[in-house]
């Protein structure tokens, strides 16, 4: 990675160390792992790694073989996925159901919390603050016929105090779904969950607890010999760097039975037929849910990933405490951040005070105001950040749940600024000058405090508006903001020459070069000509700088007697090569109407 960023998304994606990366492409051409379902001995020695390696990661979470199984996948989404395939969802019978028997297998809503009332029977819930792959787990329980409920915090404080009876007709499963960490503000969930709700039934069924580690990882563990979670779904490159495209799914060995599996493929069978459904599945949890050739060249490198964040990093508990201190001096930092007005600078979306690692994590999330008070997208909050080369994040984080809980979004406002087209992923940031989102900083053990110290200097530099000393010969207008029809031509002569505007510079073209000039025409929408043309590639899509920073060696230059717009570059060979366009594409016999979409917004030119 370049050595002058500074990268502030570790809970996106932790940065992988050099050293890692040296040692696993060593350890693969030493070792030339084979593929683990042949039976030659290089294979049967990668079968060997594999075990060893299943071994490492149950020790990471105080646990053994004897009571967990390794699943692999693809990765956090892919283990949750296969969970919600799997698990035994199903109609409930009418005793357990009572009053709510109406056509239990065509349910397709969502049940509120009424009170302390659960809905009955087998059930899928979750809590508000959790990963976008957690939320589409309900279409399988909602297809099965299942009830799905999603909890805030607070609800399920005030379940935990009640239980019910099982139900003695049936034997309905319910299944409770929560993240270990918040991905959007960092905040710990209580591990004491798991053992509260699996020893109540709360709603007549017999109940499981999942827990999505994916973002807790990076700076902690899920001691499951305390706490023991049927299920924690992880990715391990959050933990490492490294390796992307595998994660696992753990599974208590006593509830594996429960999960039903249809699909199979490759290495998972003892026996089958062709030609008639006849099927054996084999007897280890782990063989019968892994399908096809697992990744095992990726599987082996994670014992190199557990060596590098046990002895560099000191293991889970040191790096806990580590990646809290950096993320503490952050949040001091823009809690106490003021503009020359007293006005404050940020707005933290949190919910722990930042004074223990056990309840909070490594993320800061947060939007900026301006010093009226006004909100800066975070878009343009990420925008300024790469032209500093600091990486952050800004959006949502696949997490609208927790979007809504901080930024007070209620589901009609979402619903709408879909219908009026925000989508997820674009720069639309600000809607009815309500923020959409959030910026998120985070750090992991790679993090040090001069990373800190550069976002510092960036948030200060670019957002923080300070005081300073006016000439006495200004005028109050100087002070006041002032809005001019720009139809009709005005001269303000209030303000006497201590100052003087040199040069403007405008961009005809977006993402390419500023044309110089000493004065210009202003319109209602700003200087003339300004960001008025965009190169399109072949399918009439805006090319931008970060689809192609060659752009910025093209120099535009305008001609308004002669109504042309001229573009000049250098080529490969390093001659000039000039474009001339007529400014009145009307006139232009070459000039045909194309269409394209910018900030969602159609243009036709």
């Amino acid at each position: 990675m370049n050595p002058d960023l500074i990268y502030l998304d570790n809970a996106g994606a932790p940065r992988c160390s050099s050293d890692l990366l040296e040692a696993i492409l060593k350890d693969t051409v030493a070792a030339g792992y084979g593929n683990p379902h042949s039976r030659n001995n290089l294979s049967m020695s990668t079968s060997e790694v594999i075990s060893r390696t299943r071994i490492r990661i149950l020790s990471h979470f105080n646990t053994t073989s004897k009571d967990y199984s390794v699943i692999f996948t693809s990765g956090a989404t892919a283990a949750l996925k296969l969970l919600a395939e799997t698990f035994p969802w199903q109609p409930s019978c009418s005793h357990c159901c009572g009053h709510q028997t109406a056509d239990c297998a065509s349910r397709t809503s969502l049940f509120q919390v009424s009170g302390n009332q659960l809905p009955s029977g087998s059930l899928f819930a979750y809590l508000l603050d959790n990963h976008t792959s957690v939320i589409g787990m309900r279409e399988y329980a909602l297809d099965a016929g299942a009830s799905v409920i999603c909890l805030k915090e607070t609800d399920v404080q005030r379940l935990l105090l009640q239980s019910a009876d099982l139900c003695p007709r049936c034997d309905c499963r319910a299944l409770f779904v929560y993240p270990g960490q918040s991905n959007f503000c960092g905040r710990k969930y209580p591990s004491k969950w798991i053992t509260a709700i699996q020893q109540r039934s709360l709603n007549g069924a017999s109940w499981s607890v999942c827990v999505d580690a994916a973002a807790l990882l990076s700076c902690d563990t899920v001691d499951l010999s305390r706490y023991p979670a049927d299920f924690v779904a992880l990715s391990f490159y959050k933990i490492f760097g490294y390796p992307t495209g595998i994660g696992a799914l753990l599974v208590k060995n006593n509830v594996a039975s429960c999960m039903k599996k249809k699909y199979f493929g490759g290495g998972s069978v003892f026996a089958y037929l062709p030609s008639s459904r006849f099927c054996k599945p084999r007897d280890s949890i782990e063989e019968r849910f892994e399908d096809g050739t697992v990744p095992f060249q990726q599987i082996a490198s994670l014992n190199l990933g557990f060596d590098e964040f046990n002895n560099k990093g000191g293991g889970a508990s040191s790096i806990k405490h580590y990646v809290f201190r950096l993320t503490k001096l952050v949040y001091d930092f823009l809690s106490s951040l003021k503009h020359f007005n007293g006005a404050p600078v940020a707005r933290l979306y949190c919910c722990t005070d930042f004074e223990s690692c056990d309840r909070q994590g490594g993320i800061v999330n947060f939007n900026l105001k301006s010093v009226n008070g006004s909100w800066i997208g975070y878009s343009t909050i990420e925008k300024l950040a790469d032209a500093c080369g600091v990486c952050l994040r800004s959006g949502c984080f696949c997490n609208i749940g927790a979007c809504q809980q901080h930024l007070d979004l209620s589901d009609e406002e979402v619903v709408q600024n879909y219908e009026h087209g925000k989508r997820c992923g674009d720069q639309v940031d600000i809607v009815n000058g309500k923020p959409v989102g959030s910026v998120r900083v985070s750090f992991g053990w790679l993090s040090t405090e001069a990373d800190v110290d550069a976002f510092f200097r960036f948030i200060t530099s670019c957002f923080v508006e300070r005081s300073f000393p006016h000439p006495s010969s200004w005028s109050a207008v100087c002070h006041q903001e002032i809005f001019y029809d720009c139809s009709e031509e005005h001269v303000v002569d209030t303000i006497e020459s201590s100052m003087k505007l040199s040069s403007i510079f405008f961009y005809p073209v977006k993402s390419c070069r500023p044309v110089r000039v000493d004065h210009w025409l202003v319109t209602r929408n700003g200087l003339l000509f300004d960001r008025h043309w965009m190169i399109v590639d072949a399918s009439n899509a805006c090319v931008t700088l970060k689809q192609l920073p060659s752009l910025v060696a093209v120099q535009p230059l305008m001609d308004l007697k002669e109504r042309t717009l001229e573009l000049s570059a250098v080529n490969k060979i390093g001659d000039f090569e000039k474009l001339h366009v007529r400014i009145d594409a009307a006139n232009d016999p070459y000039a045909k109407n194309v269409e394209t979409k910018v900030c969602l917004r159609r243009y036709g030119y």
